[in-house]
């Protein structure tokens, strides 16, 4: 028999009244855990058992009906495993099972165990000493201070006896959620559909049954993290079925989904809500090659083409059809070929979006097109201890496609610098960028040519 002690009130898992848990993005939970106990007068030990082994003990809450009060929690981590029977048998005698190969029949020899370690043992026979065992343990009873799982004890103090429903309330890692968005891009309307889902895993070491989840969008300051035990990688598991999308509603600074409808999670488990949807949201699809800009003395190599990224742009506002507060995650980007196939074209992933402002996705690089920079004359002006510089760098730019299109060139600078000639107009984006707007027709080459001087 486990540590179930006789003076204590035991709340298992099946005696749970009412479970809630609010979920956040960077990885953690408040839970909120009710169930039914009878309070004798006086003193009492109450047992929550299955609480989550990730919990953070410090964080925990008890609530109680008046006139009841608490006097102390105790987080027991002894929990009843292999290897904690195995430690606790230090020192003593265990029987070892072995099966005869051939008849089936077994045999148990006893042995002392003299040292434990990560799954072995170092045994003591009447005539040997060995570091393994090639059978199995058996053990004349389990030790009173492991429990069958992890557990919440409260002291709690009453002047006269209840039945009613006792909360306890703690922050634990191991649940987490995340958004994910599928965008179907439609290149010719320059307007996409979009489905956002939230994907919720709980690697809590605890099932959540008929839960009512709140789901909060935002980073949230934690001075510490507090984690009992790391558990296994997920294996991913995949729940279907997202019930309707959910309403954010503002809690503070962050944003909170409430889950229209009750959900069981597993230990383990991965599941799928729906999130958020829109018909016709407009974009605008930008090429884009960036450069940090490096003036080389001396041999710099032979210059490479590099092809620029595809950009859409994205402002979140009722007018582009959007205007909703957007979790961080994974945006997976999606367009029609001709035959009407669906076909993935990249992804990537946004940071936490409020309203009226833009997101900016790059899913790929432009397979047709291609930027090729040199630099044709690098000049110390003022002698050789100057760190004045000027340098002359020509960029051709080729379009494979069969229509024109208009690629931004973009030149990170270092401090200090100004543009001397250019064969085109630049826009000073920031204090750092200098941007030039290239239009190539299809099939054909456009050269950019600029001088800059550099003011170390």
């Amino acid at each position: 028999m486990t540590a179930a002690r006789a003076d204590e009130v035991r709340l298992p898992v099946d005696a749970q009244t009412n479970l809630a848990a609010t979920v956040y993005s960077s990885g953690f939970a408040f839970i909120e855990d009710w169930r039914r106990a009878g309070l004798a007068a006086g003193r009492s030990r109450i047992a929550f058992e299955g609480v989550s082994p990730r919990m953070d003990p410090s964080s925990a809450m008890l609530w109680l009906p008046e006139p009841a009060r608490a006097l102390g929690l105790t987080y027991d981590f002894n929990v009843l495993t292999a290897e904690a029977l195995l430690r606790r048998a230090l020192g003593k005698e265990v029987g070892v099972v072995r099966t005869h190969p051939t008849t089936g029949e077994e045999t148990v020899e006893p042995a002392t165990v003299l040292a434990v370690g990560t799954g072995s043992a170092i045994l003591r026979y009447r005539d040997r000493i060995e570091t393994d065992f090639p059978g199995r343990l058996v053990f004349t009873d389990a030790p009173m201070d492991l429990r069958a799982q992890p557990t919440l004890v409260a002291t709690v103090e009453t002047t006269a006896p209840a039945n009613a429903a006792i909360g306890l309330s703690y922050l634990t890692q191991g649940l987490d959620w995340e958004a994910d968005y599928a965008l179907e891009v439609d290149e010719a309307a320059s307007q996409l559909a979009l489905t956002g889902r939230a994907r919720l895993t709980n690697a809590t070491g605890v099932a959540l049954k008929n839960a009512r989840l709140v789901l909060v969008a935002g980073d949230v300051r934690r001075v510490r993290s507090y984690d009992v035990e790391r558990v296994a990688p997920m294996a991913a598991r995949m729940a279907a079925a997202p019930p309707p999308e959910m309403e954010p509603e503002p809690v503070g600074d962050l944003h909170a989904y409430a889950v229209p409808e009750t959900v069981t999670l597993a230990d383990q488990e991965m599941r799928q809500i729906g999130l958020l949807s829109a018909a016709k949201v407009a974009f605008t699809r930008r090429y884009v090659s960036e450069n940090q800009f490096n003036a080389r003395f001396g041999t710099a190599g032979e210059p490479r083409p590099i092809h620029p990224q595809v950009r859409y742009a994205i402002v979140n506002t009722a007018a582009a059809g959007l205007g909703r507060p957007l979790p961080a995650g994974v945006v997976r980007l999606y367009t029609r070929d001709r035959a009407g196939g669906l076909r993935f074209i990249g992804e990537d992933r946004i940071n936490h979006t409020g309203v009226g402002d833009t997101v900016m996705l790059t899913p790929a690089d432009a397979f047709d097109l291609s930027v090729l920079r040199r630099q044709t004359d690098l000049t110390r002006v003022g002698g050789k201890d100057s760190g004045i510089v000027e340098t002359s760098w020509e960029i051709d730019v080729r379009n494979g496609k069969a229509e024109p299109v208009v690629v931004d060139v973009v030149e990170i600078m270092p401090p200090g610098w100004q543009v001397l000639n250019e064969s085109a107009p630049h826009q000073r984006e920031t204090a750092r960028r200098a941007v030039w707007q290239v239009e190539v027709p299809a099939g054909g080459t456009t050269r950019l040519s600029y001088r800059v001087r550099i003011s170390a």
